[in-house]
């Protein structure tokens, strides 16, 4: 938030991305990314560019 501002898709996925190097990083392989936002708009373009990063399965939902 501090970067950003507020959660933008950049935002989402730069932290998926980290969290998901965590795991990967401790050799854990077997999970699923989720970035959930109340905005589709936002969502979608946020999962666009977290599949333009990586080979991790999504797990797509719409918090309302």
């Amino acid at each position: 938030m501090q970067k950003y501002g507020k959660a933008t898709p950049e935002a989402l996925v730069e932290s998926a991305v980290w969290e998901a190097s965590l795991f990967e990083e401790h050799g854990f392989y077997d999970f699923k990314i989720s970035v959930k936002h109340s905005d589709p708009v936002i969502m979608t373009q946020a999962y666009q560019l977290l599949a333009e990063r990586g080979d991790w399965p999504l797990h797509l939902g719409v918090t309302e």
